[in-house]
């Protein structure tokens, strides 16, 4: 014990002297309340996380909580990824105190109890965490449009992320009775891009940042690499 708080192990002198064994239980008793104090604090910023992922601006605990309840139960009858049923559950979990839920959030995201947690395992939680709820997110939205959506349409949602990671979507209705006549759409569409330069992946693309309407940012961007080209041509003389 003491080596591991930086002093000489005691077994090697004949006699401790009073001095060394103040010192012993002074940083004993400091580490121990380092202990004690950084899993509550660990637990502040593992509600920090769940707090800051919620699209609407929540400040007390029990309000956060009961936030994630409303979500769960309204995709309750959704078939959800098997990633989120551990995170679901819990949601709903009503008999567990603060600490408790916290640590079954932390442990069904990470796999790992919080309590042995170090600072990677924490920055790995915050960022798997983010993930998963983000796609909760995606799955609530298209389930609220889809239950708009008239009797006979197909709700899909299309999302684009750009480089910087900024994500826009649109939710699209596909009315039923005219899939047929869209999948021999898709078939001419990809007989045409055989005979052109650019792939199909390219032209879905485009088409997507269009109608979500990140055409702008895609244009912006595509411009950018072309001037670094002119700069580049430039300078080579």
């Amino acid at each position: 014990m003491p080596q591991a708080l930086g002093m000489n192990s005691f077994l090697k002198s004949k006699t401790v002297s009073e001095a060394t064994v103040k010192k012993f239980a002074k940083k004993l008793e400091k580490n121990l309340s380092e202990v004690t104090n950084s899993y509550p604090k660990l637990l502040k910023d593992i509600e920090k996380v769940l707090r800051d992922c919620l699209p609407t601006k929540i400040k007390d605990f029990n309000d956060i909580r009961a936030e994630l309840k409303v979500i769960s139960n309204r995709l309750s009858e959704v078939n959800i990824d098997k990633n989120l049923k551990p995170l679901f559950m819990y949601f709903q979990e009503d008999s567990y105190n603060r600490e408790e839920w916290l640590a079954a959030i932390a442990l069904a995201t990470s796999g790992r109890p919080a309590i042995t947690w170090d600072d990677d395992d924490f920055k790995n939680f915050k960022e798997s965490y983010r993930l998963l709820f983000n796609k909760i997110l995606r799955i609530e939205s298209l389930y609220v449009e889809k239950r708009k959506a008239k009797e006979g349409f197909r709700a899909v949602r299309i999302t684009t992320t750009d480089q910087q990671g900024n994500e826009d979507y649109k939710i699209v209705d596909i009315n039923q009775e005219y899939e047929k006549e869209l999948l021999i759409s898709l078939k001419e569409v990809q007989e045409l891009v055989d005979k052109n330069q650019f792939s199909y992946e390219e032209l879905i693309a485009y088409l997507t940042s269009d109608m979500v309407g990140s055409k702008k940012s895609l244009k912006k961007e595509l411009k950018s690499k072309k001037e670094t080209k002119k700069e580049i041509k430039k300078k080579n003389g």
